[in-house]
């Protein structure tokens, strides 16, 4: 399966305005027929990558990269407050847990032990963040790949004009994909075994 169709059937159709334009990155790099006369036959195409397509293909790159850095940024951001929330939140409940046992032997005052409800809805909220963990580490992934077979495929196309060794510098410098979401995961499933009913 090429790529463009695999990202098309791996990409999660929420999100899918934030992913890699593939497809038009790769269209760019097929330069307009340009009419060009010649002795043999005065109305022949060719085809000419000049500095004009390289700039546009290269500015249309790094807004690929703006595009997919700062969405990533946004939704790990995001994910990190939701695992805050949820550790604070679990906290209280198996706090309120056991001030309500303690206080059931001694019975002097009295803690309202937390509902199967409660808990419910806290193993709910970890699935949902656990869901968004995976699907972020996902989109990560294709878009890094999508990026570096762009790269590679314009490098193939043109070889006096290499973009690896410059581009590799500006994902260096937005690295989306360095991030391991592992800590996260491992985490969210010390909660998760708390808070299971």
């Amino acid at each position: 399966m090429k790529f463009g169709q695999q990202l098309q059937s791996s990409l999660i159709k929420d999100w899918y305005y934030y992913y890699i334009s593939y497809d038009e990155l790769k269209r760019l790099l097929q330069p307009e027929l340009q009419s060009k006369s010649s002795a043999e036959n005065p109305n022949a195409p060719s085809k000419k990558w000049t500095d004009e397509h390289e700039t546009r293909f290269y500015r249309e790159l790094e807004a690929e990269l703006d595009k997919v850095s700062n969405f990533q940024q946004v939704k790990s951001g995001e994910i990190q407050r939701r695992i805050k929330i949820s550790e604070r939140e679990v906290t209280e409940v198996i706090s309120r847990a056991k001030a309500a046992l303690e206080q059931g032997e001694n019975e002097q005052s009295h803690t309202e032990m937390p509902s199967e409800e409660d808990f419910a809805m806290l193993e709910e909220d970890l699935s949902d963040i656990i869901a968004d963990v995976h699907d972020l580490a996902k989109f990560t992934q294709l878009n890094y790949t999508g990026f570096q077979k762009i790269i590679k495929k314009h490098d193939k196309l043109y070889p006096d004009q290499q973009l690896k060794p410059l581009f590799a510098a500006r994902l260096n410098a937005k690295p989306f994909f360095k991030d391991n979401y592992d800590a996260s995961i491992v985490r969210l499933s010390q909660l998760y075994d708390q808070v299971r009913t």
